[in-house]
C-alpha cells in the first residue's frame, strides 16, 4: 500500500508536466545518515545535482513564458519506515528541493505507485530497481553520480582532451563517421561543437569553472537501443547474448521514446546555443549504422543530439567522465 504526501512548499505541477520520480535512496545518502550538524536531517546524496539542474530547467522555462505547463515535475519515492521518512520529507524542505509529491509505500509496491502517478521516467543509483522497473513496463534510467565541478574542470582536463584513450576513439572510422553524420543534420551544433572545441575543449573543459556546463540538465541515450535491426540483433546472438537480455534491448526503445519526445519539446523552447537541456548518445556495442539509425530515431522524435559516441566495444567509463550526465538511459544489454 503506497502513502502520497504534497510538498505545500512546492508549487504542483499540472496535468501537462514530465512526472519524473526518483529513488530517495539516491536523493540522500545511501546508508541514511544524518548530518552530524543537524541531527534531523539526511546528508545529501548523488540525485541533488540532477534536482538542482531540473529546478534549472524549469526556471528558464518559466522565464521565457510564466504560463507555461511543459515542466519537469519530481515526486520521491521511498521504500523506508517512518522515521526515516519524517526526515525526507524534512530534509527536502530545508534544502529547498522542488520535490512535489512523496511517495511511500513497501518495494514491492514499487512499480504500481509509478504507474499510477503517471511517471515518465524512473531514476535510481541502483542497477537492480532500474532493470526491474524496466522489465515490469515502466521507462526507467539509472542516476549518474557526478564529480563535483572543480573536480570536474581539473580531473577532466584529461578527458576532455581526449588524451590518449579518447584521441583513438575520436579516430575510429565508425565513431568519427556516424560523428559526420550528425553533424550534416545539426550542423548548428556542429558548428557549435566545432567552434567552441576549436577553441579548444577549454571552452567545455573550463566553462568559467564548469559553472554553465554543472547547471545544464543532461541525458545520454543508448545508441544501442535505439539503433538496432533485426540483422545487429542476430549479430548480438553469435556474440553470446541471451533472448532475456535482447528482448530488454527492444523494449528499451519503446519505453523511452515519450520522455524523449517530451525533452524535445522542452528544448524547441530554446535556441542551439545557451539551452538548459543537453542530449547525449554512445553506442557501446553496435557499429556505425546502429548510431547513425539511433541518431535519426531521436530526430524522428524531435529530439536534437549534442553529442554522439560510437564506441564499438570500447570501455564505457571513459566517456561517462567526459561527459558527466544526469541520466544515463541504458539498455538491457548494459543491466541484464
Amino acid at each position: 500500500m503506497c502513502s502520497i504526501v504534497r510538498n505545500t512548499d512546492v508549487e504542483q505541477r499540472s496535468s501537462q508536466a514530465v512526472v519524473v520520480a526518483v529513488s530517495s535512496q539516491a536523493v540522500f545518502d545511501s546508508e541514511m545518515e544524518q548530518d552530524p550538524g543537524l541531527p534531523d536531517l539526511l546528508k545529501k546524496g548523488p540525485a541533488f545535482s540532477f534536482i538542482e539542474a531540473v529546478q534549472q530547467v524549469n526556471k528558464k522555462l518559466m522565464d521565457k513564458n510564466p504560463a507555461e505547463t511543459l515542466l519537469f515535475d519530481v515526486i520521491l519515492l521511498s521504500n523506508y519506515s517512518k522515521d526515516i521518512n519524517s526526515k525526507i520529507i524534512a530534509s527536502v524542505k530545508h534544502y529547498g528541493l522542488a520535490i512535489g509529491r512523496f511517495c511511500f509505500c513497501n518495494k514491492d509496491d514499487n512499480v504500481e505507485s509509478l504507474q499510477s502517478s503517471d511517471a515518465k521516467l524512473f531514476l535510481s543509483t541502483d542497477r537492480n530497481d532500474v532493470f526491474q522497473a524496466s522489465q515490469q513496463g515502466v521507462p526507467s534510467a539509472l542516476l549518474f553520480h557526478q564529480q563535483a565541478s572543480g573536480q570536474q574542470a581539473s580531473g577532466q582536463q584529461a578527458s576532455g582532451q581526449q588524451a590518449s584513450g579518447q584521441q583513438a576513439w575520436g579516430q575510429q572510422a565508425s565513431g568519427q563517421q556516424a560523428w559526420g553524420q550528425q553533424a550534416s543534420g545539426q550542423q548548428a551544433w556542429g558548428q557549435q561543437a566545432s567552434g567552441k572545441q576549436a577553441s579548444g575543449q577549454q571552452a567545455s573543459g573550463q566553462q568559467a569553472s564548469g559553472q554553465q556546463a554543472w547547471k545544464e540538465l543532461k541525458v545520454v541515450f543508448s545508441g544501442d537501443a535505439l539503433g538496432f535491426s533485426q540483422d545487429d540483433l542476430s549479430s548480438l546472438r553469435g556474440q553470446g547474448f541471451t533472448e532475456p537480455q535482447l528482448q530488454s534491448l527492444k523494449a528499451a526503445k519503446d519505453s523511452v521514446k515519450e520522455f524523449a519526445v517530451q525533452m524535445g519539446e522542452m528544448r524547441s523552447r530554446f535556441g542551439l546555443v545557451g539551452s538548459p537541456l543537453r542530449a547525449g548518445l554512445v553506442t557501446v556495442w553496435g557499429s556505425r549504422d546502429v548510431c547513425a539509425r539511433a541518431l535519426l530515431t531521436l530526430r524522428g522524435w524531435g529530439l536534437l543530439v549534442d553529442e554522439a559516441f560510437c564506441l564499438a566495444g570500447a570501455p564505457l567509463s571513459p566517456i561517462l567522465r567526459l561527459l558527466q550526465p544526469h541520466v544515463l538511459c541504458v539498455d538491457g544489454l548494459l543491466l541484464a
